[in-house]
């Protein structure tokens, strides 16, 4: 973010306006896969609880119950309590939004107030990169899709990241921060739920031996 710092505007300015068809779907679209990855994520634990005779698959898989943990986790930590909270009270002017001398613009580490826009960090990055524990749960599991759902996972999160640019909703500086946030905080929830996940494998095996 430092070294990005000093060409937000830059950027922003050659990316403005590029793209209409990509920014428009961007726009409209770009939160609703990590939105729905975030319902199953909830309708999976729900279910691996119930007595339901469909639930069952998901109630004997606990590594999906605790894959659906790690993004609720991802979705209520980034998105919901840090993304959110920034956005409402730290206040930096959208690119599309400031005056043509450019002069209300300030740099991410400079609070314009409440009152100013919303757009430090990117809420629409966050909400792409809800994805993120699956690479990291694949990769455990020792998965041949881990490296494909980790570019999976990367390219729509950059993907996201030029729409937003080039929307002049977003500076790269925002867009950074939320993409960091997002893979610190997956990869944290991943770490505790794949722990919790292992431990209990670990007492399962232990079981049965005694058994």
């Amino acid at each position: 973010m430092a070294i990005a710092a000093p060409f937000d505007l830059q950027i922003s300015r050659s990316l403005s306006g590029q793209s209409p068809p990509l920014v428009y779907a961007v726009q409209k679209y770009g939160q609703w896969p990590g939105r729905f990855c975030a319902i199953v994520a909830v309708v999976a634990l729900l279910f691996s609880f119930s007595r339901l005779s469909f639930s069952k698959l998901v109630a004997s898989d606990r590594a999906l119950r605790w894959l659906a943990v790690s993004i609720i986790l991802l979705m209520l930590v980034d998105q919901l309590l840090i993304t959110q909270s920034l956005k409402s009270v730290w206040g930096r002017v959208r690119f599309r939004d400031l005056d043509p001398a450019f002069a209300n613009y300030t740099a991410f580490f400079q609070s314009a107030g409440r009152s100013a826009g919303q757009s430090f960090p990117s809420g629409h990055v966050a909400m792409a990169l809800v994805f993120t524990p699956i690479p990291f749960f694949l990769y455990s599991l020792k998965s041949r899709w881990a490296l494909a759902s980790l570019l999976a996972v990367v390219a729509y999160g950059l993907l996201v990241v030029y729409g937003r640019i080039a929307a002049g909703a977003h500076y790269l500086t925002d867009c950074i921060f939320s993409f960091g946030l997002a893979w610190l905080v997956g990869s944290l929830a991943s770490y505790w739920a794949l722990a919790r996940l292992h431990r209990e494998r670990s007492n399962r095996a232990s079981q049965v031996d005694q058994r």
